[in-house]
């Protein structure tokens, strides 16, 4: 692969020339060096062919020095593709492995075919961008639940339209951030705000809102509770 290239200093974009905050400068980091899908699948791809290749050589489909040999090429064609990105690629890459090794490269693709091939490498990076997002979510919940901690007496104004409307705790905000986090995705949409007063923590206004709520076929998962996530749709 190649590598990482230094993003250029954001502190010298836009009209400003005072210093950026340095959260400002990675999140320009992050951004300029973002990977093509191409790019990303790559090191899944390589890892599939390797495991591929082992698993023919123990199952005596392909001689133990034919898979050495491979293996060998699969080394050299990986370091080729780290300069030429058009190796990242399926068909290129075979082609490269078989001018490097011979015609031996081409028992590599034995017992597959290019479809299970690249759903199996879109699901292993998928699962490790799943894994990567659960893990930074559980951090946000850490923070949010430390933050709410921090600040029990801390008194703020809930606004509706603009205006000031009454007086909560940051700690209830954040309580109700904490506990968006934990709604499971697929329910999200199924949670009614029905009766749920502007910015109270109380329950809902009337006795018969869940019955309300009951007979909405969509909302078949009850009533958002706590108040403030109702009234953001984001949540």
């Amino acid at each position: 692969m190649t590598e990482k290239q230094p993003a250029m200093d954001a502190t010298r974009i836009g009209r400003s020339n005072v210093a950026k905050a340095p959260e400002f400068q990675e999140l320009y980091e992050f951004d300029a060096n973002a990977l093509t899908l191409v790019d990303a699948l790559f090191p899944y791809e390589s890892a599939v062919h390797r495991a591929h290749v082992v698993m023919l050589a123990e199952e005596h489909i392909v001689a133990a020095d034919e898979a050495a040999t491979i293996l060998k090429g699969l080394r050299q064609v990986d370091a080729m593709a780290a300069d030429d990105t058009s190796l990242r690629t399926y068909l290129p890459y075979e082609a490269a492995l078989i001018r490097t090794i011979g015609p031996v490269g081409g028992k590599m693709h034995l017992g597959r075919s290019r479809n299970d091939l690249a759903n199996t490498v879109t699901r292993m990076f998928l699962r490790d961008q799943l894994l990567r997002t659960l893990e930074a979510v559980i951090g946000l919940r850490k923070a949010v639940v430390q933050k709410a901690t921090d600040h029990l007496e801390t008194v703020m104004v809930a606004y509706t339209h603009r205006k000031e409307a009454q007086p909560i705790t940051l700690t209830g905000t954040k309580n109700c951030t904490r506990a968006s986090i934990n709604v499971p995705w697929e329910r999200r949409p199924r949670l009614a705000p029905v009766g749920r007063s502007i910015g109270s923590a109380l329950p809902p206004c009337l006795a018969s809102m869940p019955w309300s709520s009951a007979r909405l076929k969509a909302w078949r998962d009850g009533i958002i509770s706590p108040n403030l996530r109702s009234i953001t749709p984001s949540f």
